[in-house]
């Protein structure tokens, strides 16, 4: 078992950012239809910025050609026949069984083999659980290819502004609603110019390759929220208030047959396989930002782990 400290400082409202990545781009056209910005949507400013010669009529998307797809790209028929090619930064496919499918990392309750509750994405090559309640060693654990990592807070003391040791309370994970685009259950046709483009943007934008959700209150006055996103997890500490600042946090990474080290320049943590040094698994440079928006990677790694 290996710890991971993370060094906080005074601001207030303070949020520490992790990424764990499991180890393209922007839109392109393939026709002159529509443009998107590199998380498939189309932008007021993409619009305005189209080349002048551009034609004017906007064509609705009828379909997806899923048999173009592969990991970082979906094509798009319109209704007059043109194409739409759209690429995002990250994966929005996985492959099984040699065909590319959409990534579902909805996260819904479900029983884990030890038969604890967990919440588990719906459909990724990377398995992401997250348990139900704090009071566990594993709050999160991520499987793939039949390697997995997990980590969840070590036993430490609950500390307040006077030092005074108090309870640890259990905190339940709860799942973040996801937002409802403005056509997905409309009976009503898109017509109009912007109708089309907004129909359009959302065809192009995937709701389920991002799901999120809240451990509230973990510790007195510390929230961690959990982003599952394409193939990568995002921890995000929230102090909500200075008092949190007396709080050390302390996580326990568990890898089986795997190692880590800390990679000073960078900032980051690589677990890797011991015979052939392959990264698997890698915690890159954590940041942090206050409730004004200031930002700083300024947050310490460990010393060791």
């Amino acid at each position: 078992m290996k710890k991971r400290k993370i060094l906080r400082t005074t601001a207030l409202a303070l949020t520490l950012s992790m990424l764990i990545t499991t180890i393209p781009t922007g839109i392109v056209q393939a026709s002159e239809q529509s443009m998107f910005d590199k998380n498939g949507l189309l932008t007021q400013e993409m619009i305005d910025k189209r080349p002048q010669n551009e034609s004017e009529e906007v064509q609705k998307i009828i379909t997806e050609e899923t048999e173009k797809r592969d990991a970082y790209t979906k094509y798009f028929l319109t209704e007059q026949n043109a194409h739409m090619v759209a690429m995002y930064p990250d994966p929005v496919h996985y492959e099984e069984d040699g065909q590319w499918k959409d990534i579902d990392n909805t996260l819904t309750l479900q029983e884990n083999e030890d038969n604890e509750q967990v919440y588990q994405n719906t459909a990724s090559n990377v398995q992401v659980q997250i348990a139900k309640t704090s009071d566990t060693d594993e709050l999160v654990s991520i499987e793939r290819d039949g390697i997995e990592i997990s980590w969840g807070l070590a036993p430490q003391e609950v500390l307040t502004r006077a030092n005074k040791i108090e309870e640890k309370q259990i905190s339940e994970f709860i799942v973040d609603t996801p937002p409802v685009a403005a056509y997905a259950n409309s009976i009503e046709e898109p017509e109009t110019p912007e109708e089309i483009e907004e129909y359009n943007r959302e065809q192009a934008q995937l709701a389920t390759v991002k799901s999120s959700g809240m451990y509230s209150d973990i510790l007195p006055n510390i929230d961690i929220q959990y982003v599952v996103q394409s193939n990568t997890v995002k921890e995000n500490i929230i102090l909500k208030d200075r008092s949190a600042v007396y709080q050390t946090l302390s996580f326990k990474i568990q890898h089986p047959n795997l190692k880590s080290r800390l990679n000073k320049e960078e900032n980051s943590i690589s677990i890797y396989q011991p015979d052939t040094q392959q990264i698997v698994y890698e915690f890159v440079p954590p940041f942090m930002y206050d409730n004004n928006g200031e930002m700083s990677d300024e947050v310490g790694q460990p010393g060791r782990i």
